[in-house]
């Protein structure tokens, strides 16, 4: 049986809404488009590193002045927009990841310490994006992948980026010219008056195609990242990684890029030309920081749902690839084969419900070793394939394992008729065969 995530169509529908104008007025990890006030800007490169160097626009502490109708209107609907993310019940609400993220950014920009405000919004894909008025949206699938604090701090650089060079409000106006505020918010409405269940990749990838940064400013918010990082004191190679990583993932379905880096530089491009800047910066050697453990600390009370959700895309092959990448980098841990397990148990038949179960009795026989134990979704889908093998002890077992870590769990009731069915058609004792 499928686990989905269980969210209303409202809640879900806040949350495409304000993806809608975001994309309108923004950018989505990702977009903008050129306008004439750019190519005004004297772009100039370090004279030790030969890397472009490009202007800041936005002072800390900015607010849209009074004459600026426009920037005005938008900064309130954005405003408006923000205040509906953050009572969305897809806000993950975590102090300590919320502690966490903030910290980098101010490290980032510490001169606009406070001028940004990051809602981690639980969604499997890997993005995230800067409003012009400071609100940034990361996603939950960034925080998965990712595998470094580095790598988190390339892309809150990346659309710090953006929004210290005007991106979003610049694009806005162009883009004005040519659509009315009204067409916007209908294609915002339309999507969000969508069910939960009729809303899907086809309907975001429509809204990521019609409002998109220009490559030359993705180019830019990748420089300005990079310098960020490393005034930080990340390491900045860790911007290149970030897109070998994904181009690696996406090459598992024979995809090159996702529809939401459409308008991108291509992640091979990308890749290459960071490490190039790279290269150049890091020429006066210093330490850096990658700050693994600190990542995986932050996400550690999260981190089975990421995985969990992750699952549920029921992109085998990927998610396939993204396991067996942790692996490769920290070992065969318990949780990583908990995880491959599921990953097998969800894609069925008999070779697969086999493999499940090896993996399985693997990864709890490793958690009782190192006395780490193993996450309680490992018990209740060891229970599950068990039962579709037909050993029904080693099943109910499992199940009532799942129970004591999870008493509370939302699936309880299901487990629970397990169990009586199992009672029910065991023999009495004493009784012959």
């Amino acid at each position: 049986m499928k686990r989905r995530p269980c969210r209303s169509a409202a809640s879900r529908g806040v949350w495409l809404r304000a993806l809608a104008v975001i994309c309108i007025a923004v950018a989505v990890f990702p977009m903008a488009a050129l306008s004439g006030s750019d190519k005004a800007d004297k772009v100039r490169s370090d004279h030790h590193t030969l890397v472009p160097y490009y202007p800041v626009r936005v002072p800390p502490h900015y607010r849209p002045g009074t004459g600026d109708r426009l920037e005005q209107g938008l900064w309130k609907r954005v405003e408006k927009i923000e205040r509906e993310i953050a009572s969305s019940p897809q806000v993950i609400r975590d102090p300590a990841l919320q502690a966490y993220l903030d910290g980098i950014a101010c490290r980032l920009a510490p001169d606009y310490c406070g001028d940004f405000r990051i809602h981690v919004v639980r969604t499997a894909e890997f993005n995230a994006s800067m409003a012009p008025n400071g609100m940034m949206q990361v996603w939950s699938g960034l925080l998965l992948r990712t595998r470094n604090e580095a790598q988190v701090a390339a892309v809150l650089a990346h659309e710090i980026g953006h929004y210290l060079r005007r991106h979003g409000v610049e694009g806005f106006r162009d883009r004005r010219k040519r659509l009315a505020l009204m067409d916007f918010l209908g294609l915002g409405l339309a999507v969000a008056g969508s069910s939960a269940r009729t809303v899907n990749q086809v309907q975001l990838a429509v809204i990521a195609s019609l409002f998109a940064h220009s490559r030359d400013e993705e180019r830019e918010a990748d420089t300005i990242g990079i310098r960020l990082m490393r005034e930080a004191g990340y390491d900045p190679r860790e911007a290149s990684r970030v897109w070998a990583q994904m181009r690696a993932e996406l090459g598992r379905d024979g995809r090159r890029r996702s529809y939401l880096y459409a308008t991108h530089p291509s992640n091979a491009e990308r890749e290459a030309t960071l490490a190039r800047y790279v290269e150049a910066l890091r020429r006066n050697s210093r330490h850096y920081r990658l700050g693994r453990k600190a990542h995986r600390h932050a996400i550690a009370a999260i981190r089975d749902m990421l995985w969990a959700d992750q699952l549920d895309l029921e992109r085998y092959k990927r998610t396939e690839w993204l396991i067996a990448s942790f692996i490769a980098e920290d070992g065969k841990r318990p949780d990583y084969l908990c995880y491959e397990a599921e990953l097998h148990r969800r894609r069925g038949g008999p070779r697969h419900a086999a493999s499940a179960r090896r993996l399985y009795r693997e990864a709890l026989a490793q958690g009782r070793s190192a006395m780490t134990g193993v996450p309680a979704m490992c018990w209740r889908g060891y229970g599950q394939v068990a039962w579709k093998l037909g050993t029904r002890d080693e099943a109910r077992r499992a199940f009532r394992r799942y129970l004591e870590l999870r008493p509370h769990a939302p699936d309880r009731a299901m487990i629970a008729f397990y169990l009586q069915d199992s009672a029910a058609k065991a023999p009495a004792k004493g009784a012959g065969p």
